[in-house]
């Protein structure tokens, strides 16, 4: 099941990461609330810059 959500979460450019605080340190998981894991945060991945299409030239027609 994780994995599918994974793909779900990649598909739409986002990633599960692990949580760090301001020294660099993980975060780990407040056990006093249940349904949210302060352990693991979903970031924006950065996307990576497109190649630019480049045209073929065309070929000369002959005029007969």
């Amino acid at each position: 099941m994780r994995d599918l959500w994974n793909k779900i979460l990649a598909f739409f450019g986002l990633e599960v990461v692990r949580n760090r605080d301001a020294k660099g340190r993980y975060v780990k998981d407040d056990p006093k609330t249940k349904l949210k894991n302060e352990a693991y945060k979903t970031v924006r991945k950065p996307r990576k810059p497109r190649a630019k299409a480049t045209r073929k030239p065309r070929a000369k027609k002959s005029v007969k």
